[in-house]
């Protein structure tokens, strides 16, 4: 291809492309920290209710003991939506505080849905009050959540 005719190529590549995504569609800076608000608030909705029903089920002695607890977690966490629909752990994903989380606890890359899982682990762990399993007369089980 000569270099005018890669020219006139890459000009009408330009103007097609100018057309289809004008400039002034773009988003705000301001309406994109809203957007992300708005993902941030309901994900962080997401690990309330996870931190709300597992307290829940300690508070009605479903879970006596720290392996309990942790088995518990990690099923609520393995079947909720924002881990099991790509989209929603995509969504997930940008607002965690711990995207990166199984990084930290595997080598090796994933689907965005492993990511998310790992992640949510790790927001609701941090969202999980410290629970003093020795005081509990039941279990004394010292398993880690």
């Amino acid at each position: 291809m000569t270099r005018t005719a890669l020219m006139t190529a890459a000009a009408s590549t330009l103007a097609t492309f100018r057309d289809d995504w004008p400039a002034d569609d773009a988003p705000s800076e301001d309406e994109v920290r809203r957007a992300t608000a708005v993902l941030t608030r309901d994900y962080m909705g997401n690990v309330r209710d996870v931190v709300v029903s597992l307290l829940d089920a300690v508070a009605s002695g479903e879970v006596t003991d720290a392996g309990e607890m942790s088995e518990r977690m990690h099923e609520k966490i393995d079947g909720h939506q924002r881990v099991i629909y790509t989209w929603q752990a995509r969504c997930g994903l940008l607002v965690s505080d711990h995207e990166d989380a199984y990084a930290e606890e595997t080598d090796g890359s994933a689907d965005p849905s492993v990511l998310m899982y790992w992640a949510m682990l790790a927001d609701v762990r941090e969202a999980m009050p410290e629970i003093d399993w020795d005081a509990n007369d039941e279990g004394e089980d010292g398993a880690s959540v």
